[in-house]
């Protein structure tokens, strides 16, 4: 599975909101209370403050989305998003911070969305190639717009984004990412996983014996 990663430019318009700095105590933008996150759960990030949308400021201006490396259990915070030429384009000269909210593993502002992939050592944050307008987060690790479908931030390609439905919580296995279906295929995650599903997704029987039938654990 790909990232898909757009091409981010040095014409980036700086956003206005983002350059205030954590000794603006009255700004709106700060946020005095305590909040834990699952890429960031020990909440301890020496020398900077959390802005209410989640992400973090230092005294310079600079902006960072919080990271936690639990091998050496310290915060691994990134600055920037990397693009496709290996430049790094810092996060205070990219992200509406009024607008930025987060959505499971995806983020958006009113110009982009953003993925975010955990890893051991602290993880990956990065642009989708998504639609802002028209993305949904869906649940179980996908989201799509009005043309793509992804999982965990990778494109799935064979996806019909206008009929890609996620499969209701009752006949999930637990198991993450989760089942999907469009109108020619079942989804485990971003692979194939059978024919297309003729039944009604409302008839929790009928799904439950289909799934069944072809191996899939769903519990009790």
């Amino acid at each position: 599975m790909k990232p898909v990663v757009i091409l981010l430019t040095l014409g980036l318009l700086i956003s206005c909101h983002s350059g205030n700095t954590p000794s603006e105590s009255d700004s709106p933008e700060y946020d005095e209370g305590e909040h834990t996150n699952t890429h960031d759960p020990a909440n301890h990030h020496p020398g900077k403050r959390k802005m209410k949308c989640g992400l973090y400021a230092d005294s310079l201006g600079n902006v960072y989305f919080p990271m936690w490396d639990v091998i050496s259990e310290r915060s691994a915070d990134q600055s920037w998003i990397e693009d496709s030429t290996g430049k790094r384009i810092p996060l205070n000269n990219l992200i509406d911070t009024l607008t930025f909210e987060g959505m499971d593993n995806y983020f958006r502002d009113k110009n982009h969305i953003y993925n975010f992939f955990p890893m051991s050592g602290g993880g990956t944050f990065y642009i989708l190639d998504a639609d802002p307008a028209t993305f949904q987060h869906l649940g179980w690790g996908f989201g799509k717009d009005k043309d793509r479908v992804f999982c965990r931030g990778g494109w799935v390609e064979t996806a019909d984004a206008a009929t890609f439905k996620v499969i209701p919580d009752e006949f999930q296995s637990g198991v993450f990412p989760g089942l999907a279906l469009d109108k020619n295929i079942i989804y485990d995650g971003n692979e194939p996983y059978d024919p297309s599903y003729s039944g009604d997704l409302k008839d929790e029987k009928g799904l439950r014996k289909w799934l069944q039938a072809r191996g899939r654990d769903l519990g009790n």
